[in-house]
Parts: C-alpha cells; sequence; structure tokens
C-alpha cells in the first residue's frame, strides 16, 4: 500500500460529524474529547439552519451533535429535519430536561443510537457513545478497515493548544 493509498483509508475509516452549537467553546471541547479518542472529522455550524443546508448538500455524516437552544432556530428543527429525511444518530446536548423538548417525544425510537446529554456531561459517557457508532459503522470483525490509534500518543490539535500555551508546535501526550 502507498502512503497515499493509507492516508485515504484513514480517510475512509473516520467518522464524519456535525456540531450545531452557537458557543464556539463548546464546539471546540466537543473536537478535543473526541479527536483523541475516536478517528473523526468535524464539521461545525452556529445555528440548525445552517446545519440544514449542510445536511441537504451533503449526505456522508455520521453523527450529529446538536445543542438545543441556538439563535435563529434550534436543535429541535434540525432533529425534526434529520429524523425525516437522513436519520443519521443524533446527540443532544442540553441543560434542559429531554422530556421537555416536544419535537424528542420519540427520540429513542426513530434511532437507537441517538443520545441526550445533559450539561455538564460526563466526557467518557460521549467517547463511548461514539465508539459505539465507529463500532457499527466499522464492525471490529474487519481489523484490516478497522480504525486505530496509537495508545501511547494522544494528538493535540495546534489550534486547541494554542488556546492554552504560546508554543507553536503540535504536542503528543504520553
Amino acid at each position: 500500500i502507498t502512503l497515499k493509498e493509507e492516508n485515504e483509508n484513514k480517510t475512509m475509516n473516520k467518522l464524519k460529524i456535525l456540531i450545531a452549537d452557537d458557543e464556539e467553546f463548546l464546539q471546540e471541547l466537543y473536537e478535543m474529547i473526541l479527536e483523541p479518542e475516536v478517528p473523526c472529522q468535524f464539521v461545525k455550524f452556529f445555528n440548525a439552519n445552517t446545519a440544514i443546508e449542510a445536511l441537504k448538500a451533503d449526505s456522508t455524516f455520521d453523527l450529529i451533535i446538536s445543542d438545543y437552544n441556538m439563535p435563529g432556530s434550534n436543535g429541535g428543527k434540525l432533529y425534526l429535519f434529520n429524523k425525516e429525511n437522513q436519520k443519521i444518530p443524533f446527540f443532544l446536548m442540553s441543560g434542559g430536561i429531554l422530556k421537555d423538548y416536544k419535537e424528542f417525544n420519540d427520540f429513542k425510537e426513530t434511532n437507537s443510537l441517538n443520545q441526550f446529554f445533559n450539561k455538564p456531561f460526563e466526557e467518557e459517557e460521549l467517547i463511548t457513545a461514539t465508539k459505539r457508532i465507529l463500532e457499527i459503522k466499522y464492525p471490529p470483525s474487519a481489523p484490516a478497515e478497522a480504525p486505530s490509534i496509537d495508545s501511547q500518543y494522544v494528538k493535540v490539535k495546534l489550534s486547541h493548544y494554542l488556546d492554552f500555551t504560546t508554543s507553536s508546535t503540535d504536542v503528543f501526550i504520553k
């Protein structure tokens, strides 16, 4: 396998995650939590309307992570669009209670992979739920196609690292 083919295979084994949240800090937090644990790429939006437009244009997303309260439109609108059109696993992140959001009355029945995370949430629960989607997409019984991450090191994205330091290099934490 050439280096180019290996890189293409790694890209194919990544989850493509749509994040809809009006708080940039939370978008980055989800990315910082998941990126070291699950091979994935992120596409981020600040409201449900732009996220819906992205879903209309690109049907290759594997997971949606959405806040409920956003300016212009809410996570309920995004969920209903997804439910009617694509049925992508949907993680709702909210400080509220799921039963208070009428749009989500059939949340688990629509897709058994859907998850509700009450803020503040446990990072490990988010990681576990995301890994479950990865395992379904790339079953462990197919080791040639299963993504692998060197467990000795964790890559920290430079843009995230810069939030906490003035160094200008990627950092790998053992």
